[in-house]
């Protein structure tokens, strides 16, 4: 792309698009390896279908998103930069919000190995002091692991809106940077507001959050904003891929105005529902090994005998 067509831009989505796009086919491989081997899994427990979810939405996102960075490649029209940069802010987010999907997807299946519910034959009470302190400091990384990238992904967002913006303007307007700057705390904010309710809930109820209806929902509310973010998102960037290139010589500030609201609004409502779907591996159970299993099962075979 010829770099006087953005002359205030800091650097070429067309470039960076090959790499993002194959990143996101890579991550959508590994997705579909993780739902393959659950399908293979006799255990159906809610955890487990927890992450089945999560893993389909994210193989879709990661899909859809892979292929908005191709379309991007293809961009290469000098006097059509902002067209390629409407195209490469969508596709941005929805590499985002796959990933967190992603993520969250892997700590559920984290769960679903490790935490049981007491009706399950493998329960046991976790007494041994050591093995517990381990699994609170699993807990600790994978909690980590899940605010960590939903927290990398809102700067990200806006890092990418911002680039957006500096492709229209010399100096992007003041109220518009002071958005962008509040949004990754905002965010953060509310998720730590929903993450103390959380808590407080669960002490005052003396319930098993993490296998409340509520967690469920947030679950559902997180796969499926991530769904509806990407068909939006793909169609809205087809619908600017295939104006024409004359549309793009003076464009209507609309298209910024849009394109900016969807990246931070839109995927808002399912970051903040995975961060508080986010499983606890501090409980109180655990799942038996095939060893620690097996001796029951011959006794009870050689007494029946």
């Amino acid at each position: 792309m010829n770099p006087t067509s953005c002359p205030t831009a800091d650097w070429s989505p067309v470039e960076s698009a090959a790499a993002n796009s194959q990143l996101s086919a890579v991550l959508a491989g590994f997705v579909f390896a993780g739902i393959v081997v659950l399908l293979s899994d006799r255990r159906r427990g809610s955890m487990a279908i927890r992450t089945l979810g999560l893993f389909c939405a994210s193989f879709m996102v990661l899909g859809l998103s892979s292929y908005l960075f191709g379309l991007v490649t293809g961009d290469t029209e000098p006097t059509a930069c902002k067209r390629a940069w409407t195209e490469s802010v969508i596709a941005s987010g929805l590499l985002g919000l796959g990933s967190v999907a992603l993520i969250s997807g892997i700590a559920w299946l984290l769960a679903s190995y490790l935490i049981v519910d007491k009706g399950e034959a493998a329960y046991r009470t976790l007494n041994k002091s050591v093995t517990r302190l381990a699994l609170q400091r699993l807990g600790a990384i994978v909690s980590l692991m899940v605010y960590g990238i939903i927290g990398v992904t809102t700067v990200l967002l806006s890092v990418t809106v911002y680039g957006y913006l500096r492709s229209w303007y010399t100096t992007p307007p003041g109220w518009a940077v002071y958005i962008l700057s509040l949004y990754p705390p905002a965010i953060s904010l509310i998720v730590l507001i929903w993450k103390t309710r959380r808590a407080w809930k669960k002490r005052h109820d003396g319930a098993n959050e993490d296998m409340s209806k509520a967690t469920t929902d947030a679950v559902f509310i997180g796969a499926a904003g991530s769904l509806a973010y990407s068909a939006i998102g793909a169609i809205y960037a087809g619908w600017v891929a295939s104006t024409h290139v004359d549309a793009w010589q003076h464009p209507s500030p609309a298209w910024l105005y849009i394109t900016g609201a969807m990246a931070l609004l839109m995927p808002a409502p399912p970051l903040i529902a995975l961060a508080y779907a986010a499983p606890k591996l501090s409980a109180v159970s655990y799942r038996l090994p095939i060893s620690a299993r097996l001796p029951s099962k011959i006794g009870i075979r050689q007494r029946n005998v």
